[in-house]
Parts: structure tokens; C-alpha cells; sequence
């Protein structure tokens, strides 16, 4: 642009020179000339580099980023309109970038979101195991209670239920039991026959009722209204009675 310009404005210098050769005064207008074509030269140059330096400087991003960009952008996707209503070109389209990109890192929807559901059940996962090497110390029941508690305060509700709700049909039941076992009833079924070591409850099978505790989590959050704090309290309380109701 900058080029374009200086040549336009260099072209018209040149045919204002011939023409004032004619002219008795052509030395005056001359040096007048010269002297306006250079103010109008560095006003090009100056705002030209006023307007880069406004400008700014988009860093290309790095596959590991635009990967993470997708899988974010599907994700809101998902929670607004489901699984299956939702379109790769949409997806792309809030990613802000073309099917192109998006088709090299996923090559299809159910890639997406088994990409999306594998990191965001390793994050839950994850915290959950945290939290309970801060609480190895307590009695079982007092454990499990603080494992029910933890996990109801701290899930993303809208998350969770799309998940609850999507995951059995797109990846199958096999593998959301898999994360509901690694999230809850391995270490509730743990408590519960520490529980009865310690003559704590009544001893029978701790695998079924580990099942049922977290089976009552899983409905309390898929029914949840996020926006109604109350009601999401008292289910957590309904589930920690329950629990409570087990001590002999």
C-alpha cells in the first residue's frame, strides 16, 4: 500500500515539474512543490507505521493448541445442542478456523468426543485421587462421606450431564462404568470393607452396595438444576444419611 502510494504521489511530482518548466516562476513553485510532496511522503510513512504498530501480531499457533482449541469449542457445542445435533462445521466454525485443520487433527465427530471425554474424565479422576490421600487418615465411612461431599460440591454440572447423558450412547457402557468405578465405586467399595474390618456396619458384599452410592450420585447430578443450590444441597445431605443410616 505503502509503494502505491509514494509511486502515485513521485508520478504526480514529476508532471507538475514539466509542466512548470513553462512557467516564469517555476523555481519558486518548484521548491514549493518538492517540499509538499516530501510532507505528504513522511504523512504516508508515519501513519502507515502508526497503523502496524496498532496492529497486532497474530502468533501462529502450535498443533498441541489449535488441538486444545477444538476440543474446547466442541465441548460448549456439545452441552448447548448434544452430540448428535451437533456438526463438524460448526465445530470448526467455533474454533475459528476451516474443516481443514480440524479434519487433521480429528477425522471424525466421535474422535472429538472421545478425545474430549477421556481428558475431562482424567482431570475428575485425577482430583478425586488427590483428594483422597488427604483423607486416608479418617475412618471409612468418614472417608466415603468425604468422597460424596468433594465430588457433588466440585462438579461442573452442565459438564457432568452431558456427559451422563452422552456418554453411554456414543462410547458405550462399558466405558462410562469404567469411569464411574475409577471415580467412585472402587474407593467406596474400599471404605465399606474397611468399614466392616472395623465392625463399623454390617458385614455383606461391599461391591453392590458401593454400586448404589454411586449410582445415587450419578442421578442426583444428571437431575440437578444447576441454577437451584438448594436442591442440589439437599440430595448431597439425602446421600450422606444414607450413608450415615449404615453404621451399626
Amino acid at each position: 500500500m505503502l509503494i502505491y502510494v509514494v509511486c502515485y504521489v513521485s508520478m504526480f511530482y514529476l508532471l507538475c515539474q514539466v509542466s512548470l518548466k513553462q512557467q516564469s516562476n517555476s523555481v519558486v513553485c518548484s521548491r514549493m512543490l518538492k517540499e509538499a510532496w516530501l510532507q505528504g511522503i513522511n504523512k504516508v510513512i508515519r501513519s502507515t507505521v502508526m497503523a502496524a504498530k496498532k496492529k497486532p501480531i497474530q502468533r501462529r499457533l502450535k498443533a498441541d493448541e489449535r488441538r486444545l482449541i477444538i476440543m474446547r469449542a466442541a465441548m460448549r457445542l456439545f452441552i448447548d445442542k448434544g452430540y448428535a445435533a451437533t456438526r463438524m462445521e460448526e465445530i470448526a466454525e467455533a474454533a475459528g478456523c476451516t474443516t481443514g485443520p480440524l479434519y487433521h487433527f480429528f477425522k471424525t465427530k466421535y474422535d472429538i468426543f472421545a478425545a474430549v471425554a477421556e481428558q475431562t474424565f482424567e482431570q475428575f479422576v485425577g482430583r478425586a485421587r488427590a483428594h483422597r490421600e488427604t483423607i486416608n487418615q479418617q475412618s471409612p465411612l468418614a472417608r466415603m462421606k468425604a468422597s460424596i461431599d468433594k465430588i457433588m460440591d466440585e462438579v461442573e454440572y452442565t459438564t457432568a450431564q452431558m456427559f451422563i447423558r452422552e456418554t453411554p450412547i456414543v462410547l458405550g457402557e462399558q466405558q462410562w462404568s469404567g469411569v464411574i468405578d475409577e471415580l467412585m465405586t472402587k474407593s467406596f467399595e474400599s471404605d465399606l470393607r474397611d468399614a466392616m474390618i472395623d465392625n463399623l456396619i454390617e458385614p455383606e458384599p461391599p461391591l453392590p452396595v458401593a454400586e448404589f452410592f454411586s449410582s445415587a450420585v450419578v442421578n442426583a447430578i444428571s437431575r440437578a438444576d444447576p441454577k437451584n443450590k438448594e436442591s442440589l444441597r439437599l440430595s448431597k445431605n439425602a446421600i450422606l444419611r444414607m450413608v450415615d443410616r449404615l453404621e451399626v
